[in-house]
């Protein structure tokens, strides 16, 4: 942070350098929601045991930013409906 203030800045760069600052107080400030998973090593550790989720759960497990994809969808209502 010193070295970003001490910068002789020009109109070009002051812009992205006052974004990267800010972006650098928000997540120094930043507290995680309890329940969120955050990634060790660069990877996202689950575990694979219990029962599935129905169907329909998703959203209110995951949130609104549950990864929806259509061709998955269509072959789960295919697999269950028989």
């Amino acid at each position: 942070m010193i070295a970003a203030e001490k910068m002789l800045l020009d109109a070009d760069s002051s812009y992205e350098i006052a974004a990267a600052i800010h972006r650098a107080k928000v997540v120094a400030n930043r507290t995680p929601p309890p329940n969120e998973v955050l990634p060790v090593d660069g990877k996202l550790h689950v575990s694979l045991i219990g029962t599935p989720l129905p169907f329909g759960t998703e959203a209110a497990v995951f949130g609104e930013s549950s990864i929806d994809i259509p061709e998955f969808r269509a072959e789960y209502k295919k697999n269950t409906s028989a």
